[in-house]
């Protein structure tokens, strides 16, 4: 079994403390708020304290996996019942630009990146941690003119995948996090709206369960299809016949 040197458990706990220096205070994820990458690193560091485990010795996959991402996750959800894959990214991608983020994030800390790395990162820091899988520009109906009667706050011209697309009612609530700059913005989330949710779940059952029926269909054609084939060839066999003149006397049949 490894063990760390007292060399690689002072330079984890140091790791650790000069990134609570940049992103601040380890803390929960806001609560009505999607989160930043500022909210997830400062989460991850409270994961990691909270841990009844050595936390210096807490691996880093360890904690995106299974700390970090189901957090961003049960967020992403309360927000919407319908941020699911293949609205989101998948669950490898997450975690694999989580992963990326905590690394860049302790090299930043530590000041092992160049120049250019730096800014480019804190630029990102309170922004958004967007896993969506739809990057279609919106625009609201001040920037298109829209008819004052137009319920619409916000507009998309989305050219993705039906399933991919953003819940319409999304819309607004997700514009204004990806502009948002810090943990706090105009739109928030309230209390669940479980009527609406109940019907979001049932609509993605009922999704499921069709797609399983279509599945179920196809996989019957197929065999279908199979058996009479081995079935003709079971005849050929017998008859001597040539497959032209056997579907002809099928079809004649």
């Amino acid at each position: 079994v490894h063990r760390m040197s007292q060399k690689e458990i002072r330079t984890r706990s140091k790791s650790s403390c000069q990134l609570s220096h940049l992103v601040g205070t380890c803390r929960e994820l806001p609560p009505a708020e999607l989160p930043t990458a500022r909210d997830l690193l400062g989460y991850g560091l409270f994961r990691r304290e909270m841990n009844e485990e050595d936390r210096r010795n807490y691996p880093v996959d360890h904690l995106v996996n299974n700390d970090i991402v189901p957090g961003l996750l049960a967020h992403w959800r309360k927000a919407n019942a319908l941020f699911t894959e293949p609205v989101i990214n998948t669950e490898v991608r997450i975690k694999s630009k989580m992963k990326a983020l905590w690394n860049v994030a302790l090299k930043v800390s530590m000041g092992n990146v160049n120049l250019q790395v730096k800014p480019k990162f804190m630029m990102k820091l309170d922004k958004l941690v967007d896993i969506l899988t739809c990057h279609c520009v919106m625009r609201s109906c001040s920037e298109l003119g829209c008819n004052p009667v137009c319920n619409s706050e916000v507009h998309i011209d989305c050219r993705c995948r039906k399933e991919q697309k953003i819940p319409v009612q999304e819309l607004a609530f997700i514009r204004g996090k990806r502009e948002k700059v810090g943990s706090v913005g105009s739109h928030q989330m309230g209390l669940a709206d479980r009527p609406e949710t109940r019907k979001q779940e049932a609509r993605q059952k009922r999704k499921a369960e069709e797609k399983r029926r279509r599945k179920a269909e196809e996989s019957a054609k197929k065999e279908e299809e199979l058996r009479k084939e081995s079935l003709l060839e079971m005849e050929l066999e017998e008859t001597g016949d040539t497959p032209e003149k056997a579907e002809k006397r099928t079809k004649s049949s």
